[in-house]
């Protein structure tokens, strides 16, 4: 009877250990602070918005393409098309 007691608790701590970091695309640009302050909300009281935004941002290249990536410390890995300033 027991083992039927201790295997859910088993079984929820073999994700934590079985999980490994994902390797990240491209080459690193570089980390930056995103620092944002809202100037106006064209959408009304409805949905409000706060009146400033901060957050850490990684950003990557893959050279050779146009593939460019955004990463939020804790979030997904999002690829986009990379546009060089001029």
């Amino acid at each position: 009877m027991r083992i039927f007691r201790l295997a859910p608790v088993v079984l929820l701590a073999l994700p934590a250990c079985v999980g490994s970091t994902p390797e990240l695309a491209g080459e690193p640009v570089g980390q930056y602070m995103v620092q944002a302050l809202l100037l106006s909300n064209e959408c009304g009281e409805g949905h409000p918005a706060p009146a400033s935004l901060a957050f850490y941002v990684e950003l990557r290249h893959l050279p050779g393409s146009t593939s460019g990536y955004w990463k939020l410390p804790d979030g997904p890995l999002v690829n986009g098309t990379l546009v060089l300033a001029t």
